[in-house]
């Protein structure tokens, strides 16, 4: 047997009792083989239960008990005290999985991060843009490191293949930091040193992305977006610096294909015995 935590944050006024009953059923045939009941304090309380399986396969329920503790009522108090409350419950299982299979539930949490750190990218405070960056970048990193789909042959278009590469470019340059700081990403998250002169308050930020490959910029990259050269004689093959284009604007487009990407994989597997379907992410 083993023993699992429950962390459970509780109103319970003098003369009042909380309880939670935890309740495991191994087989999942809807009969609970295990159960433990744990009163509660008034507070926030770490507990732990003892007498269960544990089984990552195992299904789980709960039964709250609130009511008045008539071994330890005052009754000579009125007899209209606050009720009991339990405002917030979270079961902890000990360790994680016991093989290196993939669960497709921690790749559907790691997009959540993806999304998130999009989100404070568009959203946020720019000058902690590349911050946000850095995190998005690592939390993509993650996803495709364990991926058993290849991006280059789920691809469609060169664009695609080399939005990837340059996505996976930008974050090697974050994390190792063992680089010469010119044509590094040095903070800002680009591929060099940027000052700003402009303003005090915009010296190194992460607002654009240099040396992008001419595809990318082909496929998806609007004109109202593009910097365009001042040398007419110029292109986007000509120069890196022809090549730069603003990172928000980039990353919401990678985010969309990887979101294309984890559902035509989720797809074409069996999901019925997880929680959610990454289409539920987003929405």
């Amino acid at each position: 047997m083993t023993k699992i935590g429950l962390i459970c944050e509780a109103g319970v006024p003098p003369g009042m009792m909380a309880s939670v009953t935890i309740k495991e059923d191994v087989d999942r045939d809807g009969e609970y083989e295990y159960e433990s009941t744990q009163e509660l304090r008034d507070g926030t309380f770490v507990y732990v239960l003892d007498g269960f399986d544990g089984s990552e396969e195992s299904s789980w329920g709960r039964e709250i008990g609130l009511g008045r503790d008539d071994e330890n009522y005052d009754y000579t108090i009125a007899d209209d005290p606050d009720p009991p409350s339990i405002s917030y419950i979270q079961l902890i299982l000990p360790g994680g999985p016991e093989s290196n299979e993939l669960d497709p539930n921690a790749i559907l949490w790691k997009f959540r991060e993806v999304d998130y750190f999009f989100n404070q990218m568009e959203q946020g405070q720019q000058d902690r843009l590349p911050f946000h960056l850095g995190g998005y970048l690592n939390a993509i990193y993650s996803i495709h490191d364990v991926m058993p789909v290849d991006w280059d042959e789920w691809a469609d278009t060169e664009a695609q293949i080399h939005l990837r590469e340059l996505m996976r470019k930008l974050r090697n340059q974050h994390v190792h930091l063992r680089k010469p700081s010119r044509g590094s990403i040095k903070p800002p998250l680009t591929q060099s040193i940027k000052l700003d002169f402009g303003s005090p308050s915009r010296e190194v930020r992460g607002e654009y992305i240099f040396d992008v490959h001419p595809s990318i910029i082909e496929e998806y990259v609007s004109s109202e977006e593009l910097i365009e050269p001042a040398d007419l004689n110029d292109s986007v093959n000509d120069s890196t610096f022809a090549r730069i284009v603003p990172v928000v604007p980039i990353c919401r487009i990678y985010t969309r294909l990887l979101f294309q990407f984890l559902s035509d994989w989720f797809d074409n597997m069996d999901s019925s015995e997880y929680d959610f379907h990454i289409k539920s992410l987003l929405e």
